[in-house]
């Protein structure tokens, strides 16, 4: 298996940060992406307050944006400099959040059935070979039983890929590399929700948003619980 380095991440967070961008994406990006998270939050099987645990969470962006709508918002990250950002703009925002410095492979600063959600805005993707099974053991054991799991992550082809230079793709792992890093994980769906279901959560429903355009990939929504049960009706609850 390829070498990870998560915390490389905290350097493009600077980088970001200094070229004045909103977060891993530029301003417009969100702006173009909340319509997409208003469908997943209006969905009948997510509740429309609790304790909300985001996975990965970046500069903020999405969590500040649920901590608006009334959840009570907790996000996690790596990065020091994606929690310091996140914490500026919950303060600018004027909204109580909870950001922490930590690893989504562990959550050791979280207690078990903590949370009412655990949502991964697009983290999963990041996670490498074995360190996925870690990352979703984490999110069952603070999630409390019965509550959702929201995943959004990659899938499908690369065509996006070919765009970026010095990356390449390994189709045995369909993992992204750069310079022998693995980067980012495009699994196939049936793959992916397997991967869900084995470690115990009960799938309640999935979607895959095609790409929009050729600078962009598939994006694969699963809708889960802490509960075994196998995939039987998707896009029911």
């Amino acid at each position: 298996m390829f070498k990870t380095n998560y915390q490389s991440h905290d350097g493009k967070y600077r980088q970001f940060k200094k070229e004045g961008r909103a977060g891993w994406n530029t301003a417009d990006g969100y702006e173009k992406d909340m319509p997409f998270w208003q469908d997943v939050f209006e969905h009948d099987c997510i509740p429309k307050s609790g304790k909300l645990l985001e996975l990965g969470c970046g500069a903020g962006n999405l969590t500040v944006w649920l901590a608006g709508l009334g959840y009570d918002v907790y996000g996690v990250d790596i990065a020091p400099t994606a929690i310091a950002w996140a914490r500026e703009r919950a303060d600018e925002a004027g909204v109580q959040a909870d950001f922490q410095v930590g690893s989504v492979l562990d959550l050791e600063n979280y207690q078990d059935d903590e949370f009412d959600i655990v949502l991964d805005g697009r983290c999963f993707h990041c996670i490498i070979g074995d360190d996925r099974s870690l990352f979703l053991a984490s999110a069952y054991r603070v999630l409390r039983p019965d509550k959702p799991f929201i995943i959004s992550s990659m899938c499908g082809t690369i065509e996006y890929f070919k765009w970026q230079k010095k990356v390449d793709y390994d189709p045995v792992s369909r993992c992204t590399i750069s310079k022998g890093i693995a980067t980012r994980y495009i699994g196939l769906v049936d793959d992916i929700i397997n991967e869900v279901k084995t470690q115990g959560f009960k799938i309640l429903d999935w979607w895959v948003k095609p790409h929009s355009d050729e600078g962009d990939i598939d994006n694969l929504v699963v809708l889960a619980k802490k509960q075994e049960l196998s995939l039987s009706n998707p896009r029911t609850c």
